[in-house]
């Protein structure tokens, strides 16, 4: 399904968009168009999110939202790796072990999230998932050299 969607016209578009968006528009891309869809689109799995949210813990209130929460989350997305559905598995479940386990240091809690991103941009541009596909290609990439001497 992910390869069909890439691949379409939107796909294509989307992608044209996020590389370069002045190469886009000067190929006849709207980009105005694909930008208000995108936002369209995230906007209801966003509000869809959330009233599952609300159905979960049956009750609501702004104090439920706080700027950690919204910094983990995001830590989660950059540390493991965004543009695929794996990273942000990987990152969350990452994350949450380092959270379970450092629990004596929470006064620290959001230096060690920016410091987890910190490593993740600087590092791991393309978080764990992108690290983890390099290491595979280059073991398979080795096993296929011993194997041809």
């Amino acid at each position: 399904l992910k390869q069909r969607i890439i691949n379409s016209r939107v796909g294509r578009a989307l992608i044209a968009i996020r590389d370069n968006q002045l190469a886009a528009n000067g190929c006849g891309v709207n980009v105005q168009k694909y930008k208000i869809i995108s936002f369209a689109l995230s906007a209801f799995f966003t509000a869809y999110a959330g009233a599952m949210y609300a159905h979960l813990v049956t009750f609501i209130s702004p104090e439920s939202f706080q700027y950690a929460q919204s910094v983990l989350f995001l830590t989660m997305l950059v540390f493991g790796g965004n543009g695929n559905l794996w990273g942000p598995v990987w990152g969350a479940v990452v994350i949450t072990l380092v959270q379970e386990g450092l629990q004596s240091l929470q006064d620290y809690q959001m230096l060690i999230y920016g410091l987890f991103l910190l490593i993740a941009v600087t590092f791991l541009p393309q978080g764990l998932y992108g690290l983890v596909r390099k290491l595979i290609s280059h073991i398979g990439h080795k096993k296929g050299a011993s194997q041809d001497a």
